[in-house]
């Protein structure tokens, strides 16, 4: 593309030399205000190109700055700098990208924030890039701490999320099949060795009418709670003072000792090693005192007689 150069019509022939060089420099000089077709140099503006409302067809167009009607649309050239939400005082730059009411704008100018958005955004420093879609149907926020207390409808809720009407399940005619270990049956995951125990109710959960068949620490099964399904025994053939018994029937037994005189102690331990001295015989009496001891042994515990003889050693068992 080049502009035609001025060309004087040569009439006489004194007169030819110096036309004829002043039409070669015309040439010249247009030559020189043209683009090439490959590319090589002279190959660019140093004026602004003028269409006269012509398109430019079957291009490709690479631009480093965008305008629509006169009008910035955008530094090409110039990658966008995503700053989150807008915050007065900052001192923003050409293009750079923020957040306000859910909308999202890009800096048109470097400046520094006024007081409010609405004030920039009046003084065009901004654009708006990205509008925030339409609200939902619903209104209002689902609160955990709510319980459900902000719906039409908790039970139905619960039912549509596949939960019970209740977070707070009762037990009720609980009848095991299997073997259950009581350690188990905490709520908060600390271990019960037995429910017969007497531990607080705060570490179990309530149960209405319960038929236990296996509930013993260990695994071991065990028949109904504390004295069903036991037998007072005389175990006087089988125990000698000064040895220490272990419990390991499953349950809680009671044992009693009754002894005249000679001694020693009955004592309760939970490890076989430490020992609680429940009771302490006389080392002598009259020939009518005998002297009566008696206590509750639990599951994986133990108990002895010290020293000294006894009349006799029962236990429910």
């Amino acid at each position: 593309m080049a502009k035609g150069p001025t060309i004087t019509t040569i009439a006489s022939g004194y007169y030819s030399r110096t036309a004829l060089n002043n039409n070669f420099t015309n040439i010249d000089a247009a030559f020189d205000n043209t683009l090439s077709l490959d590319g090589s140099t002279p190959n660019s503006m140093t004026g602004d190109l003028d269409l006269n409302g012509n398109q430019i067809t079957n291009g490709v167009g690479k631009f480093n700055t965008l305008y629509i009607d006169n009008v910035l649309a955008g530094n090409l050239a110039t990658a966008f700098t995503f700053l989150g939400a807008w915050v007065t005082g900052t001192s923003y730059s050409a293009y750079d990208v923020v957040t306000d009411s859910g909308n999202t704008y890009v800096a048109l100018e470097t400046h520094t924030a006024g007081s409010t958005f609405s004030t920039d955004l009046s003084a065009a420093k901004w654009s708006v890039l990205a509008t925030k879609g339409a609200s939902g149907a619903g209104t209002g926020d689902m609160l955990a701490a709510n319980n459900l207390s902000d719906v039409a409808n908790a039970a139905t809720s619960r039912s549509n999320l596949g939960l019970g009407a209740s977070d707070s399940p009762t037990f009720t005619n609980i009848t095991p099949t299997g073997t259950v270990d009581g350690r188990d049956l905490a709520v908060d995951g600390a271990k019960l060795d037995l429910l017969d125990q007497g531990l607080a109710t705060t570490d179990s959960p309530t149960f209405n009418v319960v038929t236990a068949t296996s509930y013993a620490g260990d695994g071991s099964a065990l028949t109904g709670v504390y004295g069903q399904g036991q037998t007072l025994q005389d175990m006087s053939a089988s125990r000698v003072s000064g040895t220490s018994y272990r419990n390991t029937t499953g349950k809680t037994i009671f044992v009693g000792i009754e002894k005249r005189g000679g001694g020693g102690s009955f004592d309760y331990s939970t490890d076989n090693a430490t020992w609680i001295q429940v009771a302490k015989w006389p080392n002598s009496v009259g020939n009518y005192e005998e002297y009566y001891a008696g206590l509750p042994i639990p599951h994986n515990t133990y108990y002895r007689i010290s020293s000294g003889g006894y009349e006799k050693w029962t236990e429910l068992r």
